[in-house]
């Protein structure tokens, strides 16, 4: 089995994900009636509005059994996997629905998706230093308690949760550029990246030797993707964004003038051998005319 757990800044976007994403199916939830994500994240801000210092302030987490032990599962099973697993995170106290996903391309490769909030009843964030790991090693354990296979026999699972992880974070960053191209209306390129930015989401452009802007890319949570990797929409032309070249450094503004300069000095040695050989021959002609 394999399991895997990460702190994020939202957790409505990932429960739209799953539940819009191939056979899903609510396994359980806690605390809860959100039946999607704008719902949830509502739900979660009672508590999440409790502690503003906390960020991160939901935790996605996956369970994914290997295919041969999913296979034998029954609905009630996977119910006892959803709860053994978040009483052993010490997470089962908190906000949380479990959707269990059963992929088409592949039925045998069932997993769970939990959606956690962080923030318990009390304002308190869950701790999750090295919750990663944490995840994992709880996943093994609950793994061998049943004789199933644990994550180390299982590498291909580990990709497979990796792309979901992936499509997940895709998916929170095209909806965060949607809602400001919709309603923050940015007039261009410069208050696009800090509407990003404000919002946790770092835009990085990319700039050519001329110095124009031809594209971006995006940094968020971990993840450095090119603008067109997260939606095809997200490319410059596309977001019809003005761009305004960056300004040149002191260093490329002092050199052309340092070239000006030698040019000019070069200008005034020439003038003056010039004016050197035509007093030479006003001298001699003088010296001429003398005799």
């Amino acid at each position: 089995m394999v399991a895997k757990s990460k702190s994020v800044s939202s957790g409505g976007a990932g429960y739209d994900y799953a539940l819009g994403k191939d056979q899903a199916e609510i396994i359980d939830k806690n605390g809860i009636v959100a039946d999607n994500g704008k719902e949830l994240q509502e739900e979660f801000a009672i508590y999440q509005d409790k502690n503003h210092r906390c960020k991160n302030n939901n935790v996605n987490l996956i369970v994914a059994p290997h295919p041969d032990d999913a296979k034998k599962l029954t609905q009630d099973d996977w119910k006892r996997l959803s709860d053994d697993f978040m009483k052993k995170m010490k997470l089962d106290k908190h906000q949380y629905v479990t959707v269990k996903h059963i992929p088409n391309k592949d039925p045998n490769r069932q997993h769970l998706h939990i959606y956690c909030n962080r923030i318990d009843k009390n304002g308190k964030a869950y701790n999750d230093k090295f919750i990663s790991k944490k995840a994992q090693r709880i996943g093994e354990e609950i793994a061998q308690d049943r004789g199933w296979r644990v994550a180390k026999d299982i590498q291909i699972g580990k990709d497979v949760l990796a792309k979901e992880n992936l499509l997940e974070v895709r998916k929170r960053i095209y909806n965060v550029h949607n809602d400001i191209m919709i309603n923050g209306k940015p007039k261009d390129f410069n208050e696009y990246s800090k509407m990003m930015n404000s919002k946790g989401i770092e835009i990085i452009p990319t700039i050519t030797k001329q110095g124009k802007i031809q594209g971006f890319r995006v940094n968020y949570q971990g993840y450095d993707l090119k603008a067109t990797q997260v939606h095809r929409n997200m490319s410059l032309n596309r977001t019809g964004l003005k761009t305004i070249a960056p300004k040149l450094s002191r260093l490329n503004t002092i050199k052309p003038m340092t070239n000006a300069l030698d040019i000019g000095l070069k200008g005034v040695n020439i003038a003056t051998n010039i004016a050197k050989e035509e007093a030479k021959e006003i001298i001699k002609k003088g010296i001429g005319l003398s005799r």
